[in-house]
């Protein structure tokens, strides 16, 4: 492949490693998807692993790479919508948990059913 048919720097995949749920794994994703998700973590004060295993909880039969790459949309999508700045997870005072921000909660909540919650 010739430089000029290369694909931009930002779309090109890159692979990060990750254990989620004591499983050590490689995910590939474009560089934009992998900024955006960082930016939730950051935002929403979660660790990369803890979010990647409550997104992978979910319902469905994509890939976990997929499901990331929807959810990363989902949020900001929401965000921009709905949320002028960020918020972050409140604790919930049991030392717990914190609960998600109103952002990270409506994304999950698109993306199917907590299988922690009765």
């Amino acid at each position: 492949m010739s430089e000029s048919e290369r694909p931009e720097p930002f779309i090109d995949p890159i692979d990060r490693f990750l254990t989620i749920g004591g499983r050590a794994m490689t995910l590939r994703q474009e560089r934009t998807v992998w900024d955006a998700f960082d930016e939730i973590c950051q935002r929403e004060d979660v660790a990369p692993e803890s979010l990647c295993e409550r997104i992978d909880s979910r319902p469905g039969t994509a890939g976990l790479a997929e499901k990331i790459a929807d959810f990363v949309t989902r949020y900001f999508k929401d965000a921009a919508s709905h949320d002028p700045s960020p918020h972050r997870g409140m604790s919930d005072g049991n030392g717990g948990e914190p609960e998600p921000g109103p952002a990270l909660r409506r994304a999950f909540d698109a993306v199917g059913p907590d299988p922690k919650k009765p």
